[in-house]
């Protein structure tokens, strides 16, 4: 049996696509429908934006200091 995956972006031919499958002898249809929606890729900015956003930075203004606080010999 050989398989084929149509895409179909518009919605509004998928009722038409359907008639002339099911048409076809020997043809069936089997609907998938992704689980979840595709997760976002975020690049480095958006990544570092959304650290301030949401209080994961911090602002150090003795960097020695801090260092030193954290064991880290400069």
């Amino acid at each position: 049996m050989t398989q084929i995956l149509i895409e179909v972006e518009d919605a509004t031919l998928l009722s038409s696509i359907k008639k002339v499958l099911k048409s076809l002898q020997g043809v069936s249809i089997k609907e998938i429908k992704e689980p979840y929606p595709k997760k976002k890729i975020m690049s480095g900015i958006e990544k570092s934006l959304d650290d301030v956003k949401n209080g994961r930075v911090r602002e150090i203004k003795d960097p020695k200091a801090y260092f030193k606080k954290l064991g880290v010999n400069v």
